[in-house]
């Protein structure tokens, strides 16, 4: 089995598995907790630590709010405690609200028969955690309500700083605005959590965080971005195997990185972008020092990845990126300087397979060993706007071919007039084959594009004819 059929089963068998999952929506485990014996029968818990909201009058099995119940737990309990949510319905009229001193306390249920759910015209939003710190919640549901909200109605938020906030194996689901939504405070590990179908916003913002995990999410049908981390500072930070599907709003993204520096983006299958105007995202990372690594993006219509800043993109995979935009390539470059794009496989983009069009200043950019296939234009497309610089750019032992039976790759590497300067370029050691117009196509005279060409290039044709290319006696770059 050759290297790219070996690539497409993984891809296929990662989106495969993807859907199979987002077609679960029992994705949180049906746990029974650390508890032995809980359950919604019997006597109500009262072994210390362990609360039990039926002891504080919660009913969970009529249509009347238990809100009083939930609050008078905070009300007489500040820390180190654990809340048990038994299977029911609990209803809320306004937000819980853990604002103040509370500190070491775990909020548990029994997965997606314990849910709580936003009352008609509540408007408001659901868990508020906002000044409180080493608080979990795991292992129930939360139901917005949303069709019956005029406004509010994020699912988890804190408005303000709260530290060491874990969220594991939730159901959050039809939250008016966002799933979940911490701003500022250190410390958050949210984990198998399913986010599903809210009305308006995002699955998961941070905002201004340090040292975060986001891992093992599946985000469906999120209005605005899958994940976005947003504000400085917004350091260390580890985005891993989540799982997002149909991100619906113009210009949004599966994952949106912007400000701070040090996330590693890794692992993650983002799928079925919405066909809007200007396109839906895959990864979209505006920050530095990060690493954009292993991704499965399938689908999309704006950019497959797109970043600026000092970043490696390294191990990813990127089909069907399909838009008449002119964002719409793989992998997209629009500033920064220190850029590795390495070892990725991207195939069958609308337009570019990997674009450095840069809109601000680009320095010491490596393209290597990448497969590109089967792109709408160009393979590699090289441009920079009116009064921007881009300086240093190496190009070398990429394949930049097509194999259809009509072939649409026009170009192996091409450069466009953005009006901009363009130097230092080393093109090397890259394959070509199949591509319609040119390989490397002719430089246009209105930049300052002092290429350099290494020696030992070679490429074969559409008629199997193999070219070796260099520098020859007169000093100009030729194939024979």
């Amino acid at each position: 089995m050759n290297k790219k059929n070996k690539i497409l089963i993984t891809i296929f068998g990662f989106i495969l598995m993807a859907t199979l999952v987002l077609a679960n929506t029992t994705v949180i485990r049906d746990t029974v907790s650390d508890f032995f014996g809980i359950n919604n029968t019997g006597d109500f818990i009262t072994i210390d630590p362990y609360i039990d909201v039926r002891a504080y009058g919660a009913n969970g099995t009529d249509n009347l709010s238990d809100m009083f119940a939930f609050d008078a737990i905070l009300s007489a309990n500040i820390q180190n405690f654990s809340i048990f949510i038994p299977c029911g319905t609990f209803i809320f009229n306004d937000d819980w609200d853990f604002t103040g001193s509370h500190k070491n306390i775990e909020v548990f249920g029994l997965g997606e028969c314990s849910v709580i759910t936003l009352n008609n015209s509540a408007n408001t939003n659901i868990i508020e955690l906002s000044g409180s710190d080493f608080i979990t919640l795991r292992d129930f549901k939360i139901d917005g309500n949303s069709a019956n909200q005029a406004s509010g109605g994020k699912g988890i938020t804190s408005t303000s700083g709260a530290n060491d906030i874990t969220i594991r194996n939730m159901h959050i689901i039809d939250t008016r605005s966002e799933g979940i939504f911490l701003n500022l405070g250190s410390g958050r590990f949210i984990e198998n959590n399913l986010i599903e179908n809210g009305a308006n916003d995002d699955g998961i913002e941070l905002f201004k965080p340090t040292d975060y995990t986001i891992i093992g999410n599946v985000i469906n049908n999120p209005f605005d971005n899958g994940i976005l981390i947003q504000g400085t500072p917004n350091d260390n930070g580890i985005i891993s195997n989540n799982i997002i599907k149909h991100v619906i709003t113009d210009e949004k993204a599966g994952i949106f990185v912007t400000g701070g520096s040090k996330v590693v983006i890794s692992n993650n299958v983002i799928f079925d972008g919405a066909n809007t105007s200007l396109g839906t995202n895959g990864i979209l990372s505006r920050n530095n020092y990060s690493t954009i690594i292993g991704n499965i993006i399938y689908n999309v219509t704006g950019a497959g990845i797109e970043v600026q800043g000092t970043v490696i993109v390294s191990g990813n995979s990127i089909l069907k990126v399909s838009s008449s935009d002119a964002s719409s390539s793989g992998i997209s470059i629009n500033s920064g300087r220190d850029i590795v794009i390495t070892n990725n496989y991207i195939e069958g983009t609308s337009l570019n397979g990997i674009k450095m069009s840069a809109s601000g200043n680009l320095t010491n950019v490596i393209v290597s060993n990448n497969i590109v296939k089967n792109s709408g234009n160009a393979a590699i497309f090289i441009q920079a706007a009116s009064n921007v610089i881009v300086d240093g750019i190496t190009i070398t032992n990429n394949r930049l071919y097509d194999d259809q039976t009509v072939p649409t790759q026009d170009y192996g590497i091409r450069d466009g007039n953005g009006g901009g300067t363009v130097f230092n370029v080393i093109i090397s050691g890259n394959f070509y084959r199949g591509n319609v117009i040119a390989n490397v196509s002719q430089l246009v005279s209105s930049e300052t594009i002092p290429y350099r060409f290494d020696t030992n290039i070679s490429f074969v044709n559409s008629s199997g004819y193999e070219y070796n290319c260099g520098i020859n006696d007169a000093g100009q770059f030729s194939c024979t």
